[in-house]
Parts: C-alpha cells; structure tokens; sequence
C-alpha cells in the first residue's frame, strides 16, 4: 500500500489500483496479452512496476498510464533497489 492506495495483478490481465480506505477502484490497467498478472506490484516514486506474461510493465501509480514496458520472461516479481529494477527471468 502506498499513500492509502493498494495496487493488485489479476488473473483478468489487468492491473487495479484500490482506495485502501473504501475499497474503489481508483484505476485498471489491462496488459497487452491479457495473460494473468500474477507478479507483485513493487511501487517506486510514483511508478507500478509489474509483470504479466512476457512483458515487464511501468505504470504510473497516479492514473495507470502505460510509462514503458519491456517484452522479456518473466518469472518473478520485482524488486527495486539503489535505482536499479531486478527481477528473475529464463531470458540472458
């Protein structure tokens, strides 16, 4: 949860962010695939980084707007530390 925000992956292939308070939608962003989303978000300055399928999504945490996005395997959720984002992949 960040600044009373919660934001969840579902097996829909979108992505929701929540009102942590009354539980409304604030905003849902469908991936591309529309494969699940089943990677835990990971919040950084305004931006949802998530994975769905094969393509690594940065999201802002505001309204859901697509930043970037990046096709590779994804094969865990992913973490954010000293600016760098890292996540497992079957890709080199």
């Amino acid at each position: 949860m960040v600044n009373n925000t919660v934001y969840v992956g579902n097996d829909d292939g979108s992505v929701y962010a929540l009102d942590a308070i009354n539980g409304d939608e604030k905003w849902s962003f469908e991936a591309a695939q529309s494969t699940s989303v089943r990677s835990s978000p990971t919040v950084i300055d305004n931006t949802v980084y998530i994975g769905s399928g094969s393509t690594f999504y940065a999201l802002n945490a505001t309204d859901g707007s697509e930043q970037w996005s990046e096709d590779i395997a994804i094969e865990s959720s992913p973490a954010v530390a000293n600016g760098a984002i890292y996540l497992g992949s079957t890709e080199i």
